[in-house]
């Protein structure tokens, strides 16, 4: 049995992919026989979640944090102030890193200090959230290029969720190993976690309505600006057509705005964060998953979308290119462009063929990854570097 320590910045209830990633993983570990320990920021809340170190699992321990100035969602970790355990009596085996920042730094220093192998997953393409920071680009650019390189050349193996966050981490400079390794989706809590009532009355929406669907983060690099400007010109061909906005964020009130000044109000439907239960529910009581975003270097929403056997339209980039390779299950804009996104919308909703096609591809699409089946890469590359 390993002992494996994982650090993020972002753990539930924040829920996002890095969330997902850590939660899924740790999960299918603990099947394997190992017991993961989770060093995470403590808010909402949330308190440890702690079971027998000796025995296969996963712990949570939380430090005291700080909502974050430009974005409150998430929360600066202040690990100084104690997880309210002894680490070193934890006899860990192994550290991994989830993100380059405070918890990142944090679990490198603990790795240095106990003198233990050290790994990391490179999610997300740090240069996409630089408008966050109060510093102008042109300082936080470099600075998080250089950290985020730094920090991948003193883990023994950095993974990756995309062959395109690998070009990227070559481009950089990182000299350690680079192992692909997606985090895919947890096909059996997808299965037995939803709201079947919501489902049943289609979430409230009138059962002659189609329902497109965009489930994320409501800020300037989801595009969820995007959905909207194509929203407006899909309901001149569609009109029979309904837009659910899910999720919170800084773009939430200017989408509001948007919403009620190109006169959709009665065609948007836009809800805050969603519970799991219900995030799956609207799943599957949709018809299309609209997810223009070109930051994604997993795109596990979509992943998530087409288990339900829901067609997505999505941007060529990044994860999402990925996933729907050769329009697999969905169909790809070649570009960020609304009316793009719009015309292969409404070829869904007008070419009942064509969705019931995509609609079969993307449901066996999905089941093709499943977290049981990458954790294995992680886990052989934690073997081999406990055993040196």
């Amino acid at each position: 049995m390993l002992r494996i320590g994982i650090f993020s910045d972002t753990y539930y209830p924040t829920i996002n992919g890095v969330s997902a990633s850590t939660l899924y993983f740790s999960k299918e570990l603990a099947k394997l026989g190992h017991h993961v320990f989770i060093f995470c920021p403590r808010y909402n809340g949330s308190r440890n979640e702690v079971s027998d170190p000796d025995k296969p699992g996963f712990s949570v321990f939380r430090c005291p944090s700080l909502p974050l100035p430009m974005n409150r969602e998430h929360a600066i970790s202040l690990p100084m102030f104690s997880f309210n355990v002894n680490i070193r009596k934890l006899k860990m085996d192994i550290i991994h890193i989830q993100a380059p920042f405070i918890l990142g730094v944090y679990g490198t220093w603990i790795s240095q200090r106990f003198h233990l192998p050290l790994t990391q997953t490179y999610h997300t393409m740090w240069e996409h959230y630089s408008h966050y920071y109060i510093l102008p680009e042109s300082f936080t650019k470099p600075v998080m290029a250089f950290q985020n390189t730094h920090l991948c050349n003193l883990s023994a193996v950095n993974f990756v969720p995309s062959p395109q966050v690998k070009e990227s981490l070559l481009e950089y400079g990182v000299k350690t190993p680079i192992i692909l390794c997606p985090t895919g989706i947890d096909t059996e809590g997808l299965a037995n976690d939803m709201n079947e009532e919501l489902v049943k009355n289609h979430l409230g929406i009138p059962a002659d309505k189609k329902i497109l669907l965009f489930a994320s983060r409501m800020c300037e690099e989801k595009s969820v600006d995007t959905v909207v400007d194509a929203f407006e010109i899909i309901i001149k061909t569609c009109p029979d057509v309904v837009l659910v906005l899910t999720g919170d964020g800084p773009y939430k009130n200017k989408i509001h705005q948007k919403v009620k000044k190109q006169g959709l109000d009665d065609k948007v439907i836009i809800k805050g964060y969603l519970s799991r239960r219900d995030l799956h529910a609207h799943y599957k009581a949709s018809d299309i998953f609209i997810f223009p975003s070109v930051s994604e270097t997993q795109g596990l929403v979509v992943l998530e979308a087409q288990f339900y056997g829901k067609p997505v339209v999505g941007v060529s980039r990044m994860g999402v290119k990925m996933i729907l390779e050769g329009n697999n299950g969905g169909l790809l804009a070649e570009n960020k462009d609304a009316r793009e996104i719009a015309a292969l919308t409404i070829k869904l909703l007008t070419d009942e063929k064509l969705y019931a096609e995509k609609s079969k591809q993307a449901a066996i699409n999905a089941s093709k990854w499943r977290t049981s089946d990458f954790v294995h890469i992680m886990e052989n590359e934690f073997k081999a570097l406990v055993k040196k």
